[in-house]
């Protein structure tokens, strides 16, 4: 399990409340594949489709993970404000 923060690019007319969000991705592949893995070298997205202010549960994607390895995550709960 690798700890990343994933990138949080809600919807026009939203923004991330402060605070400091992370996701647990599940990694797998060879012992090789796997050795001198860094969290920077994993890049996890969050899908903001039908986004609303609130506080809310998101799915995570992975958007680049280095060959020979796949990696998954669990939502990840976020909350979003109207824009100033």
């Amino acid at each position: 399990v690798v700890v990343v923060e994933p990138e949080l690019k809600p919807p026009a007319g939203l923004v991330v409340d402060t605070g400091i969000y992370t996701v647990q991705v599940r990694v797998s592949g060879s012992i090789a594949a796997m050795t001198g893995l860094k969290a920077s070298q994993i890049v996890a997205s969050v899908n903001f489709a039908g986004a609303t202010a609130g506080t809310n549960t998101y799915p995570v994607r992975i958007t680049s993970v280095p060959a020979g390895l796949t990696a998954e995550a669990d939502p990840i709960t976020v909350t979003l404000k109207a824009s100033p």
